[in-house]
Parts: C-alpha cells; structure tokens; sequence
C-alpha cells in the first residue's frame, strides 16, 4: 500500500493510482460510504469520474474544479490506461487518500476489481446525514404489503432518529383505498385515482377524539400540544387518514404503521431538510394549520410554489390526468370543510373535501430496528432478516 505525498506551500498534495477509498477520519467519516458507492457504481475511475467527485467533496473542500494546483482533485489516465487521481486539500481540512490493492491479474490484463458493497443504513445514519438528497426519494425495492400491487415503488420520505417512512410514489386507485372504521367508503371522483370525503360527515369518526395513539398526534404536534379539539370535516379526515387499523393493508414486513398520507408537519420536516428550505407550518386555532414561507415572519393558510414541482418525491406528477395534488392528514385553519394538500403545481394550502380534486399517497413508518442496504444509485432493499 502505497501513500505519495507532496507539499506545495500550505497545501499537500495526494497522489494514487487504482481504486481508491477515503480514510476514515473524524472529519469525514459521513463521505466515506458515499464514496465507496461511487467506485462502486463505476467500478473503477474513469476520466468521468470529476463530475461525480464534484458532488461528494466540493461542498468539504470547494477549491476548484480540477485545472491547477489550487483545486480539490484532478483525474488524469496515464499511458498505461490506468488512472490517477490527485487530491489537494488545506492543511487545516486535510484528508488522506489511500491507495487500495484490487488490481487482479487476470487474463486480457490489470482489471481493478471493486470490493463488496457494505453501504448499510439505519435511521439513524440518514437523520444525521448533510445530505438529505442522497437518501429522500431513493426507492427500497424489496418493500412489501398486502396492498403492493397499488404501489408501483416505496420512496424514502423522512428519518427520524428511530424511524424511516417510505411513501407511495404515486396517488393509489381507488379500489385500494380502504373504508372507514365503520365501512364507510369515500366517494369515487372524477378520475380513478380522486376521492371525496364528504361521506366521513355522517360515519362513525368523531374527529379529534378519535386520534389517541400518541405517534398519530406527534404528527399533527402542534395542533394537538395546544389542546385544540375539533369536530370539523376536515378533522374527521385527518382522522381517518391516521387511523392506522384501516390502513394496515399498506403495513408490511419491517412495518410499525401505514397512514393514508403525509401530515403537514410531516412534509415540511421532509423537504425543508432535503431543499434547505425554512417552511413553517403552525395551529392557528381548533379549525387547522396556516403556513409560512420565510421562517414564521408572514403566514397564510395556502402558499402558492413552495414545492420544487420537479421534485417527484413530493409532487409526483406535473399533470392532472390522474390526480391535482395528494391530500395531508392535517386540517387548514381555512374552513371546517376544507383539507391541507400539495398540488402538482407545487402550491401547497387549502382545498374543498367536497370537490373531485385529489389523491391519496400512502406512508409506511419502518420498525426501528430496520437496516437499508444500498443496492445500487438511488436504490435500496431492507434488511428482511431483522425480526420484526
């Protein structure tokens, strides 16, 4: 193993050749996994490979692009069609790279030979990550319900310390989703794929009152730590929404609960990690939420573009051909009869319970103890041999 170092003024420089691993320091130990997928994914550097290395360090060291000594790295093949990368880092945020013996001999020449995957993640780990990008939308592709044929994939949406929660990456048809408590269905609308929950008016959910489990009311906390009560329509949907018994057909292996949808707190937790983004959302009374789009200086029960409407993990779809938006298991302080939902549009507000508008995407809140093993870019499958 072979380290060559050398010393240009307040900056060393790093030089190997081959497959290459970052060293597992104090600084950088969260780039060490990403890294080892990147070779992984490539299988060997190539002269492709800067673009890549751009992504994972430069926001640690953001020297350059790769053209003089001053600059983070550089990708160079050498006559032997090998390649070196070359690595400068400041002296205060110095990394080591180490060169990896995984050149094989084989028949037809040197072949670098990457090493197993070992990228295993619990919630923990995701919840700490900077980088919320290189986990939220990510599909676990082994993930399985009762319901799965209603779900085309399971995206991550969320980590908690404990938890991971998978969501629907598409608006259900209605013929998945479930009645109410009492048998109840909601009404069919104007596509396959819209409800109307006009019907919870006169079954058997209360509102409020029937949100006791204290995980459901984490999710709605505001709301429910300022001891506001409702019996409003749009209290009853949410309700219903969190009510977990009716959902548990979308409650798998690996499964502590399915809801049939995001709360608002939920979504913003979400996306102000993965945009960097600063959305509030706050109980203004017993009817429901408002929202704010600079940190909690203005607010408004509906704020038009605050989804990046290209992200697909929060607006599945930029038509309407099945759905305008998915419904959140939270009310709006707007009207009793009114609901919280994200449009395709990227508005994220209020809207009529009555009206034939929106869909339904299903969460998943993973046991704790679940482990996600990456299996390739964007793509993970959960550690079934966990016992659940």
């Amino acid at each position: 193993m072979e380290l060559l170092t050398e010393n240009k003024g307040d900056v060393k420089k790093v030089a190997t050749t081959g497959i290459v691993k970052l060293a597992e320091t104090t600084t950088q130990n969260t780039e060490v996994k990403s890294f080892w997928d990147f070779l992984l994914e490539k299988e060997y550097i190539n002269n492709q490979s800067i673009v890549q290395i751009e992504k994972l360090l430069g926001n640690k060291t953001a020297l350059g692009n790769g053209s003089g000594t001053t600059d983070v790295y550089k990708v160079e093949e050498g006559d032997d069609g090998k390649y070196t990368v070359t690595y400068y880092f400041n002296e205060n945020n110095m990394l080591m790279i180490w060169s990896q013996d995984q050149v094989q001999k084989e028949e037809g020449g040197d072949t670098p030979t990457p090493p197993e995957s070992d990228i295993i993640v619990n919630a923990k780990d995701i919840s700490a990550s900077e980088k919320k990008y290189d986990f939220y939308g990510a599909t676990v592709t082994n993930y399985a319900c009762t319901n799965s044929e209603g779900v085309n994939a399971w995206k991550i949406f969320y980590a908690s310390e404990t938890n991971i929660y998978l969501i629907a990456d598409n608006y259900i048809s209605y013929s998945y989703i479930p009645k109410g408590k009492d048998g109840t269905a909601l009404t069919k609308g104007g596509s396959d794929y819209k409800v109307i929950f006009t019907p919870l008016n006169t079954s058997s959910y209360k509102g409020s009152a029937d949100i006791t489990d204290a995980r459901m009311k984490a999710l709605n906390s505001d709301y429910f730590s300022k001891n506001y009560t409702s019996t409003n329509l749009n209290m009853k949907t949410a309700a219903y929404m969190l009510d977990t018994t009716v959902w548990s057909a979308f409650a798998g292996n690996g499964a502590d609960y399915a809801i049939g949808g995001p709360t608002i707190e939920l979504l913003l937790l979400s996306y102000n990690q993965k945009h960097d983004s600063n959305y509030k959302a706050r109980a203004k009374n017993n009817v429901g939420y408002e929202l704010s789009k600079d940190g909690g200086t203005t607010w408004a029960n509906s704020q038009s573009g605050m989804l990046d409407k290209t992200d697909s993990l929060y607006v599945s779809e930029t038509s309407t051909s099945k759905a305008t938006g998915m419904w959140l298991a939270s009310p709006t302080a707007t009207d009793s009869e009114y609901g919280l939902c994200a449009s395709n549009g990227g508005f994220v507000g209020s809207n009529g319970l009555t009206l034939s508008v929106h869909g339904l995407r299903p969460i998943v809140c993973l046991n704790t103890n679940v482990n996600l093993k990456k299996t390739g870019n964007m793509l993970y499958e959960m550690q079934l041999s966990v016992e659940n």
